[in-house]
Order: structure tokens, then C-alpha cells, then sequence
């Protein structure tokens, strides 16, 4: 005789889907054959009957599908703990968008280097650009900058004035034969504003280049105020180490003062020069109120090596 049992509390079932001891729809119930005896005198003397053995077989194995299904409710409750406790403390990382990085960055460094990614860019005047929350930078009209007459407030100035150090410089540099190929003239006016700090900072700069050599790649600059002419930096960039080495004795020694401390600079100047000759590649070191900087690198293009050099005055200094 073929008997349902229930797999959820093991009790036989009257019908095939419906248990009615646990109250509770069964779609695949167990079933067992079961073969009665009429000989009670011999059930008892042989223990346990047929079915009860067949009953504790299905107990047993009800049980361990029971466990089973247990131990993967568990883990399925632990992934979704864990799941959760990932969400709260990932909310809890602060976020830095990129405008305020770059805010960040522009509070480190409020010098010119901070719009070098809008010289290359072509501005219409009075347009204006917003790079972050904190920072904003305009073209002001040229005529509107000279009639105002203020010069650059980011940037830093020596007291000679930019045509008089050109022209004393050229003097020197022709004697020594430097060949220039061509020059070229620009300018660069920004200002830039943080509306939050209140603050503002001008960047007016006239810069001249000098090509050494045909295809543009070696020149030197520089670079003075658009609005009051004086003296903001100059650089050099060659793959002549000797002429770079001249270059740069030259523009120093218009820029030393002329005092009892000017001979000790320039000599240390040349034991910064001595360090690019042999195995340095980079220094920047303050002389007086002067930043010189200089490194060395290999032009991938070229595959030649270069060097170059960029004097400016301490913000310190700024006169």
C-alpha cells in the first residue's frame, strides 16, 4: 500500500498535496510502501514494524534537508548584513569632486602656474570660465587693464624694467654670437577670483620668445608685465649645455645687485651649473632674492639631451 508523507512534520497525509497535520501545501510529499501484517502475535515478537522503520528513515533524512536549507538562509541573512554595513560606511567617505581638488591646489599654489591650463586656450574678452566653486578666471580688455594702470598682483617683479634688461642682455648674447632664428611676441592677461575667500589675483604678463634654431624646439623667453613693463622672469631652453651655462651667467648678473655679496652669488650660481653638468638632473635653489631653477632630460623626439634653466624673484621679494 502506497502512503504520502509530509517532508515538513513527517506525518502521514490523507491526501496527496495538503497536509492536514502542519496545515501546510506539500508539492513533492515522500511516499513508502507498506505491506500490514494480520499476525500481531508476530509484530510484537519482531519489535518494530515495517513502517515504523520506514518512518524513522524518512525523519532522518527530512532532518539533514531541513539543515541545509537553514544553513543557506544564514548565509544569505550574512551577505545581506554585510551588504548593508558596506552601504552605510560608503556613505560615510567624504567625497572630493574636482573643482575641489583643483581649489585645493590653486590655495597651495596662487602663482601663475595655477591658469597654465588657459594659456593655449582662445579666449574672446570678457569671457569668463569656471573651473571649480571656489575659482573663476576672465580676459579683461587690454585697453581697459593699461588705462587702469595696476599691474599684476599674482605674479612677481623685479625692479628693472623689461626693455632695459632685453636690451642689456641682447648686448651680451650678441657678443657672444647667439643666433636667432626669429622671435615672436605675445600676451597673456587673466584674472582669477574666488567669490568665497574674497580674493583676487591679476596675471598680466607680455612675453617675447627667441627661436635658436629652425624648428622652434630651443629658444629663450621673457617675460615682463603687460601693464608696468617690469621684469617678471626669463628662461632658457637648449641642447647647447655651454650656451645654456652662458645664458643664464648673463641674466644673473644683470639681476644681482651690484654690492659686496654679488661675487659670492655668482659663484655659487656656477656650482649650481656644475651640478646639471654632471650627474644631477634637477635643483631649484634661492640665490639672494632670486629662484633659479634648472634640470636636464632627454627629448624623446630628438632622442638629444637638453637643458633648461627659469630665473624668477622670490614672492618674498615681490618689490
Amino acid at each position: 500500500m502506497k502512503v504520502y508523507v509530509c517532508p515538513i512534520c513527517d506525518h502521514a497525509m490523507e491526501g496527496r498535496y495538503y497536509c492536514r497535520n502542519c496545515h501546510e501545501f506539500v508539492r513533492n510529499p515522500y511516499y513508502m510502501e507498506i505491506n500490514y501484517s494480520l499476525d500481531r502475535a508476530a509484530v510484537k515478537s519482531e519489535g518494530e514494524t515495517e513502517i515504523e522503520l520506514n518512518n524513522k528513515k524518512n525523519t532522518i533524512q527530512t532532518t539533514q534537508k531541513t539543515e541545509k536549507r537553514q544553513y543557506h538562509i544564514l548565509w544569505l541573512f550574512l551577505i545581506y548584513i554585510l551588504f548593508q554595513i558596506g552601504i552605510v560606511l560608503y556613505s560615510k567617505i567624504p567625497k572630493a569632486t574636482i573643482g575641489e581638488i583643483k581649489s585645493k591646489v590653486e590655495r597651495l599654489f596662487p602663482e601663475k602656474k595655477q591658469i597654465k591650463d588657459v594659456e593655449d586656450m582662445e579666449l574672446g574678452e570678457g569671457n569668463e570660465i569656471e573651473f571649480s566653486s571656489d575659482w573663476s578666471y576672465e580676459t579683461p580688455d587690454y585697453n581697459e587693464i593699461v588705462t587702469r594702470g595696476e599691474e599684476s598682483t599674482g605674479l612677481t617683479h623685479f625692479a628693472i624694467d623689461g626693455k632695459e634688461f632685453t636690451k642689456k642682455l641682447h648686448q651680451i648674447l650678441n657678443d657672444a654670437d647667439f643666433d636667432v632664428i626669429e622671435n615672436a611676441e605675445h600676451m597673456e592677461n587673466y584674472i582669477a577670483f574666488n567669490a568665497e575667500q574674497s580674493e583676487k589675483y591679476s596675471y598680466f604678463e607680455n612675453i617675447k620668445t627667441f627661436y635658436l634654431t629652425e624648428d622652434f624646439m630651443e629658444y629663450y623667453r621673457i617675460s615682463k608685465d603687460s601693464v608696468s613693463g617690469r621684469l617678471i622672469d626669463t628662461e632658457i631652453e637648449s641642447t647647447d649645455f655651454d650656451q645654456v651655462c652662458f645664458f643664464v651667467r648673463a641674466a644673473a648678473s644683470l639681476l644681482f645687485p651690484d654690492n659686496k655679496r654679488k661675487q659670492k652669488r655668482v659663484e655659487k650660481l656656477d656650482s649650481y651649473l656644475e651640478r646639471l653638468l654632471g650627474e644631477e638632473t634637477y635643483f631649484s635653489e634661492r640665490i639672494g632674492t632670486m629662484i633659479i631653477s634648472g634640470y636636464t632630460y632627454t627629448n624623446k623626439t630628438t632622442n638629444q639631451d637638453k637643458m633648461a634653466f627659469h630665473i624668477s624673484l622670490s614672492s618674498a621679494e615681490n618689490a
